[in-house]
């Protein structure tokens, strides 16, 4: 599968329906933001996940399952043991607190 491409062309409407063609340009911005954000999220960018968090979530409604990606992985833990936090999954619907929402964690080898 390929990127979708930001290169929209979509055709004028007539001066009557859209004076200026100011409908036909916001409309096509607002198509090369969506297809730049779902290329983003299909190449995993973090940039591409508005949710993400620096900090486990709290306080906020979560189902079981969600995901919250870590904005700012990064090597923790002691040698022979080091891991990386990638984010945080749900394990109970409500409201996401350290009972609710668990690291997601990968070890590093180091």
């Amino acid at each position: 599968m390929s990127k979708i491409s930001i290169d929209v062309h979509l055709p004028s409407l007539p001066a009557e329906v859209d004076p200026g063609g100011l409908f036909v340009k916001a409309l096509s911005k607002h198509l090369q933001d969506m297809a730049a954000q779902i290329n983003m999220v299909s190449e995993e960018k973090v940039a591409a996940h508005y949710s993400a968090q620096t900090a486990q979530p709290s306080g906020v409604i979560l189902a079981q399952g969600d995901f919250v990606r870590k904005s700012n992985p990064s090597e923790e833990g002691t040698v022979g043991s080091k891991y990386v936090t990638l984010g945080w999954v749900t394990i109970t619907d409500g409201t996401a607190s350290a009972t609710t929402t668990l690291e997601a964690r990968v070890l590093t080898g180091s």
